[in-house]
């Protein structure tokens, strides 16, 4: 039982915030191993040694408690202290408990940067409060924070420390993951944290691959010594690796395996008012089959998401100037995510979010031109009465009723009549005067021929301005007679490339986004497009550029407004079999649930159902499985990824990469990487800095280089590796920067990396 003080109070019933993280910059055993380390280890924290109890106690006066609380400074906090007493010896009774759960019992596998979060602790009359925790595995300095808050408004705060570690412990250096099949080299580590010379057996064994070691390992004093271990990755799943030194210290890492097939996807999506029943068709030579079924409890866990990725990114094409749809879609999802509690959007990304999208909006604000005017005012809709974004759109409003023809149409250089038609309707959905939207009635009314046309109906509908029921129900029929069945089985509406306002061409996102405002009046429908929507929504991709993201947007806050589920169980039948059950936490209605099951590639019949039933829910259950790799024919770009030759564990390298395109078309790159291979960022800037890119994201597993000018194009990247041995790299994408369409894919290649 560890004691850790982290405040003395001389107050009664005084409420506490605590929160844990770990100390990266004063974790002795952490700095040592890193010093001693043969090979480079990524970011990790120090094992820790077995799970221990902490108090945290926090003693007073308790008696003179209401008086001495007044004023702030009678707060007293900062008598910190780690209560472990050393004997002569030089070991605690502490030490002594962890030996006793280390290479005997079960090993370290607990690892997270953090561990505590207690937002409401209240003392006693005496002034203490004592909150037993489980600490994490990690061997590291870990930093406690105390925030305290009297009755009588008294506040304070204090930080305490306090260090894992044991006598000598074991650590493997293991990738985020890897490949089936892959061969690799492991770093396995000791290090003695002592001041006597120890030796005892290293032993090393995986489940899930293949490869072992054992034999004895002498440490000297405050020293490390390091083995490298062979492991061939087995079927995809898990790989589990044990490493213990003697009975001092057992530590356990799990690494993912990927499969190295190419994946093929086949979803369906629906709403779950009732049982939904599923048919999946199959996926010829596919193996390692699986099912991730995710519930969404309506828009909001789509905001969310959509949050936490701050909003998509700036279009590459115009990265030097204000993509005006993406700001303003970045402030329509601050609004939006006012409904959010503060853990699913917290403030400082909201307000983040804000600040990134307020001055090029203001900015395009100051002398807009129609097209500009009524886009703004539609994206500040739901703006806080009173803000500066509410009274910017009055000022939009005002424009734009203002510029309304004598026709009833808005109109801009170069439009043609479907634009005119389009921009029209934004108008008029973007003005709340009765008699604007009059007129624009009109302006359809006499244009109706060209309203045959499923998108440009559903604009007039979405616009608000059809007040007229014959007229009304007539669009209606032509929007539904032109949607059809997506293939997750809900109905959508493609567009066809037809104009949108701005003059961009459409796509399937828009369609189906304006086909659900459109048919409003049809709830059960609009849900059902809405879903469809859900279905298209790609993670760090969203619907598209910021036009489209805007208009799903509101389609989905229309379609699943106030849809809130209670607190549910979701069950998934294959074939009459249960193959995965979840619950909806009641208390977290914004969040998704995704179920995973194993799921073979042949045909399969689904049956989801919810228990109890909730309108408002809406899933997308997605079969994948993986089929051998085909590299494309006739693709209008090719891309060529050459592994430098020579490359070794702690050594540097050059990838080579060409990418051939037409001279009209520009190309994101992702390019995949191996295992522990990871790019030295300051190569990619230089890269930045002579134009050769607009910007690039470097991570484990993957470079992306954004804004590569069509034509040829060829550079070389450096990167660096960490483990050696013959291991897959991901595979390479070029894509549209646009749509984030797939242009080209470069199969997974085998970089081999010497020791």
């Amino acid at each position: 039982m560890k004691l850790v003080t982290v405040a003395t109070l001389v107050g009664s019933g005084t409420l506490f915030t605590l929160a844990s993280c770990m100390s990266r910059d004063a974790a002795p055993a952490r700095q040592e191993e890193e010093k001693n380390a043969a090979y480079p280890v990524a970011d990790a924290p120090a094992p820790a040694a077995a799970p221990m109890e902490m108090d945290d106690a926090m003693g007073g006066e308790g008696g003179r408690a209401r008086q001495k609380m007044a004023a702030p400074g009678d707060l007293t906090l900062g008598a910190i202290g780690y209560a472990s007493t050393e004997d002569k010896k030089g070991e605690s009774k502490d030490r002594q408990d962890q030996d006793e759960r280390g290479g005997g019992g079960a090993p370290r596998a607990w690892f997270p940067e953090s561990f505590l979060w207690l937002p409401l602790v209240e003392t006693n009359g005496d002034g203490v409060a004592t909150v037993p925790v489980t600490v994490p595995d990690s061997l590291t300095t870990w930093r406690v924070l105390a925030l305290a808050q009297s009755r009588d408004g008294a506040q304070a705060g204090s930080e305490a420390s306090f260090l894992s570690t044991l006598p000598a412990y074991v650590d493997v250096v293991v990738p985020g993951s890897l490949y089936a099949g892959d061969e690799v080299m492991l770093p396995v580590q000791v290090v003695n944290t002592t001041g006597d010379a120890m030796s005892a057996p290293l032993s090393v064994s995986a489940t899930g691959a293949s490869g072992s070691a054992a034999g004895a390992l002498s440490v000297g004093a405050g020293g490390s010594a390091s083995r490298a271990v062979r492991v061939v990755a087995g079927a995809p799943g898990t790989a589990t690796i044990t490493a213990s030194f003697g009975d001092i210290d057992r530590v356990q890492k799990d690494v993912p395996v990927r499969p190295v097939g190419q994946p093929v996807d086949v979803v369906r999506s629906g709403a779950m008012a009732a049982d939904r029943e599923l048919e999946f068709p199959g996926i010829e030579r596919g193996q390692f089959g699986e099912l991730a079924l995710t519930l969404w409890p309506g828009a909001m866990a789509v905001v969310r998401e959509e949050v936490r990725l701050g909003g998509g990114w700036d279009e590459p094409w115009i990265r030097h100037g204000a993509d005006l749809s993406r700001q303003l879609y970045r402030l329509a999802l601050a609004n939006a995510a006012a409904e959010l509690d503060e853990d699913d959007a917290p403030p400082e990304s909201i307000r983040a979010m804000r600040l990134r999208a307020w001055q090029p909006v203001a900015r395009a604000a100051r002398a807009p031109d129609i097209a500009t005017a009524c886009l703004v005012a539609e994206g500040l809709r739901g703006a806080e009465e009173g803000s500066l974004e509410a009274t910017l759109r009055e000022r939009m409003v005002d424009q734009v009723a203002r510029e309304q023809a004598a026709d009833g149409t808005w109109v801009t250089t170069a439009s043609t009549i479907d634009q005119v038609l389009a921009l029209t309707a934004l108008c008029a959905r973007a003005s709340d005067h009765p008699g604007v939207r009059l007129r624009a009635q009109g302006a359809f009314d006499r244009n109706l021929p060209r309203l045959d046309d499923p998108w440009l109906a559903a604009w007039a509908l979405a616009s608000g301005a059809i007040s007229d029921t014959e007229l009304a129900d007539r669009l209606r029929e032509v929007v539904k007679k032109g949607l059809v069945e997506g293939e997750d089985g809900n109905r959508l509406l493609r567009p066809g490339g037809a104009p949108r306002p701005d003059g961009w061409a459409a796509g399937t996102p828009e369609g189906t986004a304006l086909a659900a405002l459109a048919l409003a009046d049809d709830p059960a429908l609009a849900a059902e497009l809405a879903t469809a929507l859900l279905g298209q929504h790609r993670t760090e991709g969203g619907w598209g550029d910021g036009f489209a993201d805007l208009l799903a947007l509101r389609a989905l806050e229309a379609s699943f407004k106030g849809a809130t589920p209670p607190a549910l169980t979701v069950i998934v039948e294959a074939d009459g079999v249960e193959v995965a059950r979840g619950t909806l936490d009641a208390t977290q209605p914004h969040r998704a649930v995704t179920l995973l099951a194993p799921l073979s590639a042949s045909a399969h019949k689904l049956r989801v159902r919810a228990e109890p039933g909730a309108p408002g829910l809406v899933f997308t259950a997605r079969h994948r499985a993986y089929v051998p790799w085909t590299a494309p024919e006739g693709a209008p770009v090719q891309v060529s990824v050459t592994p430098p030759s020579g490359l070794r564990a702690g050594g540097a390298g050059q990838v080579a990469v060409r990418v051939a395109s037409p001279s009209d078309t520009p190309v994101d790159l992702v390019v995949g990487l191996p295992a522990g291979v990871r790019a030295d960022e300051s190569g990619l800037e230089a890269l930045v800095a002579s134009a050769r890119i607009q910007s690039f994201t470097a991570a484990e597993g993957s470079i992306t280089l954004r804004g590569i000018e069509g034509g040829g194009w060829e550079a070389s990247l450096p990167v660096t590796a960490a483990l050696a041995g013959s291991l897959h790299a991901a595979p390479s994408t070029a894509l549209d920067p646009g749509d984030g369409d797939t242009l080209y894919t470069l199969p997974p290649q085998t970089w081999r990396i010497g020791g």
